[in-house]
């Protein structure tokens, strides 16, 4: 019914359709997002797909017919590897 996979430049417009809502943003430390503010997000996940080890995915969450519904992270904590927080 849905699946995860990495945001591409193209995702910018409809992640910023929620995240320049206050009510998406209310509770995390980032937003109310201006478009600059969303455009520099998805630029930063590109970057974080480039780096080898990894230990930060931002991934974008779609319906089956590849509808962007929202994003979930993953955090790897680099100096303990076997440690993650997911949100």
């Amino acid at each position: 019914r849905m699946f995860v996979r990495e945001f591409q430049w193209a995702d910018w417009e409809s992640v910023h359709a929620y995240a320049q809502l206050p009510e998406v943003s209310q509770y995390q430390y980032w937003g109310p997002n201006t478009a600059l503010e969303t455009k520099s997000f998805i630029q930063q996940t590109l970057v974080y797909q480039t780096h080898n080890p990894r230990f930060h995915y931002e991934l974008c969450v779609c319906l089956k017919n590849n509808t962007h519904i929202g994003g979930c992270g993953i955090f790897v904590e680099p100096t303990r590897p076997k440690e993650a927080l997911i949100g």
